[in-house]
C-alpha cells in the first residue's frame, strides 16, 4: 500500500515538473526594454485594433491617414510585454526570421487592414501586451516628412 502512495506521488511530481518545463520552454524570450516613443496622437495617422483571436494567436489592426500626402508601414513589427517599469521586446523563437522589405502605402483615401500573428513567440502567458509599428508620414508641401511609432495594446486573459 505504502509503495502505491510513493508511486502515485512521485506520478504527480513528475507531471508537474513535465507542465513546469513545457510552461517555461513555450514561454515567450523577454528582451531588452523598449526604446519606441509610442506617438498615438499622430495627427494624421492612426493605428486601431480591429480583431483579437487568442485562439488563433492573431491580431489584426487598421491603419488610417488623413492627411494631404501619404503614410507608409513596412512588414517589420513588434510585440511587447508591459512590466512594472515599462514595455519590453518579445523576441521570435526563429533565428532566422527575416521580414520581406516592402512598404505598404496609405492615403487619405481608404483604411487598410492587416493581420499579424504571434505564434513564432511562443505561448503568451496572461498580461498586457502592444503591437508596435513604425510608419512614414511622407514629405509634406514644407518638405518635412517623419517617422513616427504607433501601437495598440491588447491584453491576453
Amino acid at each position: 500500500m505504502k509503495k502505491k502512495w510513493i508511486l502515485g506521488i512521485l506520478i504527480v511530481v513528475l507531471g508537474l515538473a513535465v507542465i513546469a518545463g513545457y510552461l517555461i520552454l513555450t514561454a515567450p524570450e523577454i528582451g531588452e526594454k523598449s526604446d519606441y516613443n509610442v506617438v498615438n496622437d499622430f495627427p494624421m495617422g492612426t493605428l486601431k485594433m480591429v480583431e483579437l483571436s487568442q485562439k488563433e494567436k492573431t491580431i489584426t489592426v487598421e491603419y488610417a491617414y488623413t492627411g494631404e500626402t501619404s503614410m507608409r508601414y513596412g512588414t517589420y513589427h513588434q510585440f511587447e510585454i508591459w512590466r512594472e517599469d515599462g514595455w519590453y521586446r518579445l523576441i521570435p523563437k526563429a533565428n532566422n526570421l527575416t521580414y520581406p522589405d516592402i512598404a505598404y502605402i496609405v492615403s487619405n483615401k481608404a483604411p487598410q487592414q492587416k493581420t499579424y500573428g504571434w505564434a513564432g513567440l511562443g505561448r503568451l502567458p496572461k498580461g498586457r501586451y502592444r503591437f508596435v509599428q513604425e510608419v512614414w508620414q511622407e514629405w509634406d508641401k514644407e518638405g518635412v516628412g517623419r517617422n513616427y511609432a504607433l501601437a495598440v495594446e491588447f491584453e491576453i486573459k
